[in-house]
């Protein structure tokens, strides 16, 4: 299996989510050393710049979650072939990103992590 690299905000997703879920704290580390503890994921960090992008694509593209802008963001600026691996239509509506389901022509399950929709890059 290759590497598979996600924005770090999928973490900031996972907490909003589970605090929503009625999660305890101790749950929620569970949850997230979950996450940590799957082989080949490398966190890709925020900057400056992914922040300045996200936020214009949720002008520019109507974009309504902060996490989806950021995954969008993410896949712009730091994946090299922009290509991001979602079931969620979101995407479509971004120009430049890739979208390696529709690339590979059948449809899979949506990735989950510990629970919720999780965005991964493959590089």
């Amino acid at each position: 299996m290759g590497k598979f690299y996600t924005s770090r905000e999928v973490i900031h997703e996972i907490y909003y989510v589970s605090i929503e879920e009625g999660l305890k704290i101790d749950e929620l580390i569970s949850r997230i050393a979950s996450l940590f503890a799957i082989r080949n994921l490398i966190f890709l960090d925020t900057n400056y710049e992914i922040d300045l992008l996200a936020l214009t694509l949720m002008r520019q593209y109507n974009l309504k979650s902060i996490f989806d802008a950021y995954y969008a963001a993410t896949a712009l600026n730091q994946v090299p072939d922009h290509t991001i691996i979602s079931t969620d239509n979101i995407f479509d509506n971004v120009p430049g990103i890739k979208d390696w389901i529709q690339e590979q022509s059948c449809k899979i399950p949506k990735i989950l992590v510990v629970g919720i929709e999780s965005y991964l890059f493959k590089i």
